[in-house]
């Protein structure tokens, strides 16, 4: 554990107005905990530095609002001295290395000479839509005497400024610490926008060239252009580049270029008429400064550029034409370099690659690449260079030979694993086809080949249709030859290539002269016969509506524009919940704030808009459509429907969705949540959908909602076999943050035992018992469920306690929790052809997750125990925040000097759900007598604040706990009782009363619990005590008989013998006066379960009838069984130790394959009339039914069907004749056959009536 939870208290603001404010931090005594023999102290209310290069210490943040465009004056002093006493040599901020379940985390040294952080630094950027002065003080700062302060005083000053307010929105409440006021960030006006209002055609270039539109292809389109003013023609365009997503404040603009319309001369643009511009493409090569190198321009998530046409208003821009004929200046000569560029991208390599994350190809050792070039009209010699990029971690020594047309050109040795360009120069170039051959003769690791560029000398008695650049000249006055000309203005100055001016010289026959000033950045255009493009396409468009229209909202949401119809329900979801959403299409935000390019950064300026032009900020962000790594679909063929932020800068690249919202200059945090529903699909959204409305409806109440599954990893990770961490990360959520209220199941990987011979230096194994084990907690649903340890994309845990297979067999239905993986790579949602095991969970329909968060990357456990006491610190707190919100506090204000770590955190699934959830205020849970005594009748009661039944449970004692595992290490732990009694009872008005029998089999000691869940149409509510003690003071009731027990099969109860196909369910009844022992953990204890000799504990799947502490029912599907005679046996264990069974023999059939298939409803969402269809194996009759979440039947039907495809309509009414509300319902298709097989089928179906 790197920090303690945040303590507010420890911030004491002792002057605040509107010139500034004094703050005290007073810092606490630290403690010191060790990680692989480092140590590192710990203050309460701080949190962990995780700086590169520097010692993991102590620190705080404390945000203060300040006036717009203020940078406030700062001054501090400290007072009071603790002296510092350290076991050790300091932790430094651990390295990854590896990915997924082979990351492994390196400890360096400090980096020489790295200095401190200063005592208290000031940062001011923009979160929440306000300004704020981020104040972050370092106490041990400077502890190199010995000490750290134990107060420091804090003063900020800025100009007095008025119109401040108190916080008015959940992100405020939040950061507005110590009653400070906030001042609304300055809005701008932007206006409508440049595109709103007037009609436009979109074309979309591929390639740099002189574009020729006419007036019947614009017409062919459905573009009404004909009759138009010729001098209204507009054309505009952005930079053609990529977002810098390392800048914040990034915008793209669109501007005019100039162009040329030829319309005869009579004024008017119709079919006949033509128009002429230079457009350039997103791959092209630009000049980098005065004299650099020709430098390739390329777009990592679209590969063409737009042109917008507009008409019917103000003159448009037109190319200008100067004069140049020759004037007797020095002859340039007949040639010009020229330059050629290959490159391929066929291999991902993440951060090896700066510019895309892709490279050509790899390069084997001992194996040749051959790369064929062209150099037609070549003039003498020219030079080769390409790129070679090593993996990360491959040092060499690389050895490598390089052939041009059979010459060795290149024979070298190097050692780096930095990219490494290779230029051979003074080469002879056949003028028709060049052949490069390079072999890697030695290298330890990968290689690859990035990309090959050519320069050479090209003649200039046919310069036409190509780009002509001086690069490298020497700067002066010549006279120019250009053969291939038409006409004495054909050429084309495009050394400005957003402003082009048309050069008239000197024309004899075909050849073009003309004197001008040449430098470096001169670029020239000469037209010809051939070389005139067309673009790609041509499309009628109506861009503007997001600034046009003024859309606001209280939630901005992107949809990919596939999407749309489908996520329709999205504003009446977020009217259910009191908000406003503002839904805009993908396309639109590319058009309007990326002119037409797909970009992520476009849809960071639309944010930006949102903070800086609404009349109120967004308070968040959210993404419909799932994205990848390849948006260019270079190797996969599912599309990009919402792009990723992509930082190559690790080896696999980084995935950061919180750089959607860090809008603003200086931004280094998120400055409100943002979520992604990563769909590919309408289906899938649809799906999601009808999750969502159904959690948001709270039908499917239950003990559920109180539940909270805290999972941990093993000693046994990759570099160490005493990895306690993620045990200690769960035991201080569970009995220091979470509140008491809620019954905490504890999952430790250490309670399950190492097969018999396990050893550090073997194989590690995996835990097939575990694996099941957690299947069945997470089936019973939870409100929440959080893995510390570690994973990847796929699986959990080395031991395999959870891959991605086993989400199809969990069935907890409507109890959806929040799933949080605080683990390597388990979000990593960007892959290119499989989904993650988040995803997996979110989308799987009916079951799953409602919101899963989680890594993309690697993540470090220390600072995901700070990150996720954190929000649980918020979720369960007093602001009734969303879960977006929680998660954006934790980043934000409860541990900002770990971001560098939590940024790799998203949220997946819709951040804006207010997480299910219980209140104890006025609610009671008391024991008679005030301790329980086993061995006899007992009772618990309560109340609740509102009449209602509620679900009862009573644990035996839990235990301090001590273990030891494969390593020199141990960890010491809270193991929680076992359940003694569960069950539904009716409260008498408000008030419960509950007896039932403590066994004589329980655990005695000082911490037993007990809960009461009522469940009520105004939400949970929840009694408990914690802790109650367990005594056994001899006194025991007497009973010696067993309990009777009765078993069946589904469908076959009071059969001695049944028949069943398939997989089917075993009932059963058992009852005692002295009740049922159903704790678990071995015979006398459990309920079990005996199939053809192999033992199942089925105690989980025991529960009292209501009311009831004697008899209670069983209800536990079967594994799949071969055909043949097989028999159960069912015994059980009274709470005095009387043990009785019962016997069962049946026989299993054969059944056909896919006895029923194909289900689905269509519409679906919709409204009205429905049909249902389905496959049906062989004749019989079906079933269906419509339930509402919380399980009452509106419509049923039973048909005869028919081997095949079947259908039945429904029409849309209950059975009252009424149309359903909108909202989700539960259908289910029940095939019945004459041999007695059955199957069934349960699906969502979501209605969308309209309003």
């Amino acid at each position: 554990m790197l920090a303690a939870a945040t303590d507010r208290e420890a911030v004491d603001f002792t002057e605040s107005g509107p010139d500034g404010c004094t703050m005290t931090i007073r810092v606490e005594p630290p403690s010191y905990r060790v990680y692989r023999d480092r140590w590192y102290p710990v203050v309460h209310g701080m949190t962990g530095t995780c700086l590169p290069g520097l010692p993991v210490l102590p620190a705080v943040t404390v945000y203060v609002p300040v006036p717009p465009d203020c940078d406030p004056e700062m001054e501090y002093d400290h007072s009071g001295r603790i002296q510092l006493d350290i076991p050790g040599p300091l932790l430094v901020t651990p390295v990854a290395v590896g990915s997924g379940l082979e990351t492994e985390w390196e400890i360096p040294e400090a980096e020489r000479g790295a200095a401190l952080p200063e005592m208290v630094e000031v940062r001011t950027f923009q979160l929440a839509g306000t300004r704020v002065a981020a104040v972050t003080v370092h106490p041990f700062s400077g502890m190199d005497d010995g000490w750290i302060p134990s107060s420091i005083q804090v003063r900020l000053h800025w100009p007095r400024t008025g119109g401040s307010r108190s916080p008015d929105t959940p992100l405020l409440r939040v950061l507005c610490a110590g009653g400070l006021e906030y001042w609304p960030a300055g809005r701008t006006s932007d206006g409508p926008g440049p595109f709103w209002g007037r009609p436009w055609a979109r074309m979309a270039i591929s390639a740099s060239g002189i574009y020729i539109v006419t007036g019947s292809q614009l017409e062919d389109a459905g573009v009404g252009i004909a009759g138009a003013p010729s001098r209204s023609l507009r054309v505009l365009t952005g930079p053609g580049l990529m977002f810098d997503l390392d800048d914040p404040a990034a915008e793209h603009q669109p501007v005019e270029v100039p162009v040329e319309v030829m319309d005869g001369g009579d004024g008017i643009f119709d079919e006949s008429d033509s128009l002429k511009f230079f457009g350039r493409g997103l791959s092209r090569l630009d000049l980098e400064g005065e004299g650099a190198t020709p430098r390739r321009t390329m777009h990592r998530y679209a590969d063409h550029n737009v042109y917008w046409l507009t008409w019917g208003a103000e003159d448009g821009l037109r190319v200008d034409t100067v004069e140049a004929l020759p004037d007797g200046s020095p002859q340039w000569g007949d040639s010009l370099r020229y330059d050629i560029w290959q490159e391929q991208d066929y291999l991902w390599v993440g951060g090896q690659d700066s510019l895309t994350g892709w490279v050509w190809t790899q390069l084997f050792e001992g194996i040749p690449s051959y790369f064929y070039f062209s150099t037609p009209s070549a003039d003498g010699s020219g030079s080769v260079r390409f790129l070679m990029v090593p993996e990360t971690g491959n040092n060499g020594p690389h050895e490598m030979t390089a052939e041009l047309n059979g010459d060795v050109i290149g024979d070298t040795v190097w050692t780096t694993d930095d990219p490494r360009e290779f230029l051979f120069d003074g080469l002879d170039l056949d003028p028709s086809m060049n052949l490069l051959k390079v072999t890697v003769d030695e290298s330890p690791g990968k290689l690859y080949l990035d990309y090959m560029m050519a320069d050479y000398s090209r003649r200039l008695d046919y310069a036409a249709s190509r780009m002509l650049s001086f690069a490298g000249a020497v700067p002066g006055r010549y006279t120019l030859s250009l053969g291939g000309a038409l006409s004495s203005s054909s050429l084309l100055d495009l050394s400005d290539p957003g402003n082009p001016v048309r050069i008239r010289g000197q024309l004899s026959g075909a050849l073009l002269e003309t004197s001008m000033d040449i430098d470096r950045s001169r670029c020239l255009w000469l037209e010809g016969e051939e070389g005139y493009r067309v673009p790609d396409s041509i499309t009628s468009a109506e861009p503007g509506r997001i600034m046009g229209s003024v859309v606001e909202g209280e939630v901005a949401i992107v949809v990919a524009d596939q999407l749309m119809e489908a996520a329709q329900p999205l504003e009446t979801i977020y009217a259910g919940r009191g908000r406003t959403a503002a839904v805009v299409a993908a396309g639109e935000v590319y058009d309007e704030f990326g002119q037409g390019i797909r970009d992520p950064g476009a849809i960071r300026s639309f944010f930006r808009y949102t903070q800086d032009s609404w009349s109120q900020p967004a308070e968040a962000l959210l993404l419909v459509g799932d994205g990848s790594y390849d948006p260019m679909m270079h190797v996969t063929s599912n599309p990009t429907l919402i792009p990723i932020c992509l930082d190559l800068v690790s080896s696999a690249g980084t995935n950061i969705d919180d750089r959607y919202v860090i809008a603003h200059e200086n931004g280094e945090l998120p400055e409100v949540p943002v979520s992604r529903i990563p769909v590919s699909s309408a289906a899938e959204l649809s799906g999601y959908l009808a999750k969502l409305m159904s959690y948001d409806g709270r039908q499917a109440s239950g003990q559920w909602e109180n539940r909270v599954i805290l999972a941990a990893d093993d000693e046994w990770g990759n570099y160490s076999v005493n990895e306690y961490d993620h045990t200690e990360s769960c035991e201080l959520l569970a009995d220091t943050i979470l509140p008491s209220r809620l019954d905490r199941e504890k999952f430790y990987l250490i309670e399950f035992p190492w097969p018999p011979g396990t050893t550090p230096s073997g194989v590690h194994p995996e835990k097939p018992e575990a694996r099941q084990a957690f299947i069945q907690e997470l089936s019973e649903g939870c409100a929440g469920m959080i893995f510390f340890g570690h994973g990847s994309y796929g699986q959990l845990a080395h031991e395999k306690i959870l891959v991605s297979s086993d989400v199809q067999v969990i069935d907890n239905g409507g109890r959806l929790p929040v799933m949080i993986f605080a683990s390597c790579d388990l979000a990593h949602f960007d892959m290119s052809s499989a989904k993650c095991l988040a995803e997996d969970f979110l989308l799987i329909p009916g079951s799953g997750s409602v919101v899963s968060i989680g890594s993309t990357r690697e993540s470090y456990s220390g600072q995901n125990e700070d990150l996720f006491a954190g929000y649980y610190y918020y979720q369960y707190g007093d602001d009734d925040l969303t879960v977006g919100e929680s998660m954006w506090a934790a980043k934000v204000v409860y541990a900002p000097i770990q971001y560098y770590n939590s940024r790799l955190y998203v949220t997946l699934g819709d951040g804006g759900i207010l997480p299910v959830g219980s209140s104890s205020e006025g609610c009671s849970f008391d024991v008679e007598g005030d301790s329980l005594y086993r061995g006899r009748m007992n009772t618990v009661y309560g109340e609740f604040t509102s009449g209602s039944s509620g679900f009862v449970r009573v644990t035996e004692s839990g235990m301090q706990s001590s273990y030891s595992g494969l390593g020199s290490g141990s960890v010491d732990y809270l193991h929680y009782g076992s359940d003694v009694y569960q069950g539904l009872v009716s409260s008498d008005g408000t008030g419960f009363t509950v007896p039932f029998f403590m066994p004589v089999q329980a655990d005695t000691g000082s911490y037993s619990r007990g809960s009461a869940v009522g469940l009520c149409s105004g939400g949970s509510q929840v009694a408990h005590r914690e802790w109650i003690r367990v005594l056994d003071d001899g006194v025991h009731d007497q009973d010696s008989l067993p309990p009777e027990i009765e078993m069946w099969l589904e469908g076959h109860r009071g059969e001695d013998h049944p028949s069943v196909s398939g997989q089917t369910t075993i009932w059963g009844i058992i009852s005692d006066p002295s009740g049922v022992c159903a704790m678990g953990a071995g015979a006398g204890r459990s309920v079990l379960l005996s199939l053809d000799s192999q033992g199942f504990d089925v105690s989980r799947y025991f529960q009292y009838r209501p009311d009831s502490y004697t008899t209670g029912e069983l209800e536990y599907a079967l594994p799949e069984m071969t055909e043949g005679e097989h028999r159960l046996i069912l015994a059980a264990w009274d709470g005095m130790g009387n043990a009785g069974r019962d016997t069962l023999d049946f026989s299993v059939v054969q059944a056909p394959d896919e006895l029923l298939s194909s289900v689905f409803a269509y519409p679906n969402p919709g409204a009205g009339q429905r049909c249902f269809s389905f496959e049906a194996a062989v004749s019989g009759t079906a079933g269906i039914k419509v339930y509402t979440v919380s399980g009452r039947c509106i419509w049923n039907e039973t048909v005869i069907c028919r081997e095949g495809y079947n259908q039945v309509v429904w029409n849309g009414l209950d059975m009252d004749g009424d149309p359903p509300a909108s909202g989700p319902y539960v259908y289910r298709v029940d095939l019945s056959t004459l041999n007695g097989s059955s199957a069934s089928f349960t699906g969502i179906l979501a209605v969308m009536n309209e309003e």
